[in-house]
């Protein structure tokens, strides 16, 4: 049976550093951008869905802006989005606040920050009624194609997980981040997968670990004349696997004004023996 064209698109995401399913994520909403300039931003339907949605979420409209927007493109989408926002804060009309409105405002402001900020968008509309009107009715239309594409990488990923070409291919690559980590975890359809996941997640903590104790011994005014190692970018790199790759090139492209050469000691195993170099560019120096 042929692999779908994701499989591959893995299998090359592997050799790059960070987490393959977060630069397929950033692959496909750039192409979802640039139909968005050429083709499809003249559809009615695509329109329907920016005016329901607002526009884009804070993330995707920078990465817009700063990226593919064309002028033409993005007067077309926010004229119907503040056409649309216009008529509705025409209509709104002031309310007093009801007690359950205060109740939602308190809760609010005592869940920020806490492991139940998540509720805080739910208790936004709770207790802001009188302003519902101009809350968007459909989600961010990038964030719909992220996740999409975001299913179907980690869905390709468990498929062929258990083949031994692919999974030794994952095993020599940086891994997942860590929220992309937690969802192929907890979707792994049999324990050798499940298995792979953790045990490849593991050896690149192990590596981290090792990496940052290196760069707070040599914090010691005893070591600080020591050369840097292998922990050269190890902070960055530990930021970057626990909250994922940037949204855009943008953001990606400003770390590696700030990266370093390093070796890694991963990659030094498989690129010594053909180019005989053992440094590699991944991270920023923190």
């Amino acid at each position: 049976m042929p692999h779908p064209a994701t499989y591959y698109d893995l299998l090359d995401a592997f050799r790059l550093d960070g987490c393959p399913v977060c630069r397929l994520c950033l692959a496909g909403t750039e192409r979802y951008f640039d139909s968005l300039n050429f083709e499809c931003i003249n559809d009615a339907s695509v329109r329907d869905r920016f005016r329901a949605a607002h526009g884009f979420c804070r993330q995707h409209a920078y990465q817009w802006l700063g990226q593919h927007g064309r002028v033409l493109a993005t007067a077309i989408i926010y004229k119907d989005v503040y056409t649309d926002l216009r008529e509705k804060l025409r209509e709104l009309r002031y309310e007093e606040p009801g007690t359950f409105a205060s109740l939602a405002a308190h809760l609010r402001s005592r869940l920020m920050g806490s492991r139940f900020s998540a509720l805080t968008p739910w208790l936004d509309r709770l207790a802001g009624r009188r302003a519902r009107v101009l809350v968007g009715e459909d989600p961010c239309p990038g964030c719909v194609v992220r996740a999409r594409e975001e299913e179907k990488a980690i869905e390709a990923l468990l498929d062929s997980i258990d083949e031994p070409g692919f999974e030794k291919a994952y095993s020599l690559s940086t891994g997942l981040c860590l929220p992309h980590l937690k969802r192929a975890l907890a979707a792994a359809p049999h324990q050798a997968a499940f298995e792979t996941l953790a045990e490849v997640e593991l050896a690149r903590q192990d590596l981290l670990l090792d990496q940052m104790d290196e760069i707070i011994r040599k914090e010691d005014p005893r070591y600080q004349d020591e050369p840097v190692g292998l922990e050269r970018g190890a902070a960055g790199r530990a930021v970057r696997a626990a909250t994922g790759s940037p949204w855009s090139r943008i953001e990606t492209d400003r770390e590696r004004l700030h990266e370093e050469w390093l070796p890694v000691a991963r990659v030094s195993s498989r690129a010594s023996s053909a180019t005989g170099s053992n440094w590699r560019r991944p991270g920023r120096v923190s």
